[in-house]
């Protein structure tokens, strides 16, 4: 993974050089990139706190550093701009159906919930539309994901090809 740079306007902490708030971080914004990973900063401090504290709003050269090194700026713990997607463990159960579901399944009726999902692909641009990650192709996708395309073929089905109606 490439090493970030700093950038104008891009938001860091900056850790108090001195004071009774010393070595408590604040977010800054960076107003000015030097030579290296220098940077001037615009910090947002805690007016309840810091307004009588030697705290100056304004820092014109801080290296980077970290949380423990105090008068250093650092990179927030997440600077991602997706939310993580929550966590979720299906129930066993409904993942014992999915897999029995495609064991059941034959070979034609994979294919075509195969085409299905390059279908939603095509119209996706090959991306979630709930996380923008690339999707796997339709063997890498889980066995929930592989069932419920598999249920969306046969729901495309007419009722008689289903076993039901006449």
């Amino acid at each position: 993974m490439s090493k970030q740079q700093p950038t104008i306007g891009r938001i860091v902490h900056f850790v108090i050089p001195e004071g009774p708030s010393r070595g408590q971080a604040r977010p800054a914004i960076v107003a000015n990139v030097a030579e290296g990973e220098r940077v001037a900063l615009h910090v947002f401090v805690d007016h309840v706190v810091d307004d009588i504290l030697p705290v100056v709003p304004f820092v014109p050269s801080a290296a980077p550093g970290g949380p423990d090194q105090p008068g250093t700026w650092y990179w927030p713990p997440q600077v991602s701009a997706q939310p993580a997607a929550p966590a979720y463990t299906p129930p066993e159960e409904l993942v014992e159906r999915a897999r029995v579901a495609l064991a059941a399944a034959s070979s034609l009726e994979l294919h075509k919930a195969e085409r299905f999902y390059k279908t939603y692909c095509s119209a996706t641009d090959g991306r979630s539309e709930v996380t923008g990650a690339e999707l796997p192709p339709f063997g890498s996708c889980s066995v929930l994901v592989r069932a419920g395309w598999l249920s969306v073929f046969r729901d495309s089905l007419p009722p008689e090809e289903m076993g039901f109606g006449s």
